[in-house]
């Protein structure tokens, strides 16, 4: 038989070891070391933030099984003003396509700076289809409310069309009541969301900053259907649900002079606005019985044009009264308020406020009132066409243009 020289026989093992068992064994030496490398934390968040346009910050990264990574305590902050965005205590990251946490918070504040995040990585290169799982969000509010919301999963995922879309879905409240939330952006750089919280509830500070008047609906809680859209020079957006247990005083201003003391709830059948402009306005309000101040009854006497009956259960400064109950609309032509307190009778028709068991104010004489009329009962400032505060202004900068002046832009 053909035998190899010893030599070579010699020259054939060390090539064979070398191969076989030294390269190996450095690759896996290297791969550990580069693994281990002081550095990986400032490698992760550097490949964060170029992938999301956002400050990261990463306190440690392990990998607990092939194939998977875990950033512990990842904080994301605004990429111009460094404000926090979202804390992630852990999250486990397996492969390029799921990835879970046990625990996500989010500070209401910066849901538009959220917004703006999202926005960019969905018209980025470095989006993908992708699975996110996060146990528990925590939703905090402008005053360290907490809303929690649980077992979230979002999906990232590209259409045909090459719509760009995430879908989130959680469970909240006791009953798990399902919250489902749909984020869009169309190839010519539209966005559009969908909040659907139909079937659960929500409380009403989460839309403080994106719902007009929303800041007014102080702790109560909200269902229905929010609609948002974004283009490169509007934003705007429908809101249609209910508002429940509304406080009158805190819708009317805290600040205010008058004093509406009543809890009730707001059915709200289309609520649209454009750029933080309300332009229509549309539902029903129907209270228990509460206290009303003089001052309010009297504006609503001179501005409103409402009929008040003389008998009247109060000491001349508060008055009692057992309902309120109304239809309203309100738009470019102005306020209409209908009374839909049930009467016995057609005199009793258009009943806005019951008192001891009858009648109290009816509804306003004319319809389609000013809007001028509307902020100065709840901004009054003697006779000004409109009452030069802070209050007034912000009011009025979120009610529809009159329609001479919304022709005229």
């Amino acid at each position: 038989m053909f035998s190899l020289h010893e030599r070579t026989q010699r020259r054939a093992c060390r090539i064979a070891f070398v191969l076989a068992c030294a390269v190996p064994t450095l690759l896996t030496l290297a791969w550990v070391l580069y693994f281990h490398r002081p550095w990986q934390e400032r490698d992760w968040q550097r490949s964060i933030e170029h992938a999301l346009h956002v400050r990261a910050e990463i306190t440690h990264v392990s990998a607990p099984r092939p194939k998977e990574r875990q950033l512990l305590d990842l904080r994301l902050a605004d990429l111009q003003n460094s404000q926090p965005l979202a804390d992630i205590e852990q999250l486990n990251i397996r492969g390029t396509e799921l990835f879970s946490a046990e625990r996500v918070s989010i500070s209401s504040r910066q849901f538009e700076k959220l917004a703006e995040t999202v926005n960019t990585w969905l018209a980025g290169n470095s989006f993908q289809s992708t699975m996110g799982l996060a146990e528990q969000l925590l939703l905090t509010g402008p005053t360290e409310e907490v809303c929690e919301l649980q077992h979230l999963r979002a999906e990232c995922r590209t259409t045909s069309a090459g719509v760009r879309s995430i879908i989130i879905q959680a469970e909240v409240g006791e009953d798990l009541q399902r919250v489902r939330l749909l984020v869009e952006r169309s190839v010519d750089g539209t966005m559009r969301a969908t909040l659907d919280v139909e079937e659960s509830a929500l409380p009403a500070w989460l839309l403080a900053d994106i719902v007009p008047g929303a800041s007014r609906w102080g702790s109560a809680s909200l269902a229905g259907t929010l609609q948002l859209e974004k283009t490169a020079s509007t934003f705007g957006g429908n809101f249609r649900g209910s508002v429940d247990p509304i406080d009158l005083q805190t819708w009317i201003g805290i600040a205010s002079p008058h004093r509406l003391q009543s809890q009730g709830k707001l059915e709200i059948e289309n609520l649209r606005w454009q750029n933080h402009r309300i332009q229509l306005a549309q539902g029903s309000l129907e209270t228990a019985g509460g206290q009303m101040s003089n001052s309010l009854v009297q504006a609503f006497k001179e501005k409103f044009y409402c009929v008040v009956s003389e008998s009247v259960v109060g000491d001349g400064d508060v008055f009692d009264f057992d309902k309120l109950s109304c239809r309203f609309r309100l738009n470019a032509d102005g306020l209409t308020v209908t009374g839909t307190c049930p009467g016995a009778d057609a005199e009793t028709r258009g009943c806005l406020i019951q008192a001891g068991g009858k009648p109290w104010m009816m509804q306003p004489a004319y319809s389609s009132l000013p809007l001028a009329h509307f902020v100065q009962v709840l901004c009054p400032l003697e006779k000004h066409w409109l009452p030069a505060t802070r209050a007034a202004t912000d009011l009025a900068e979120k009610l529809p243009l009159p329609e001479t002046e919304a022709k005229k832009r």
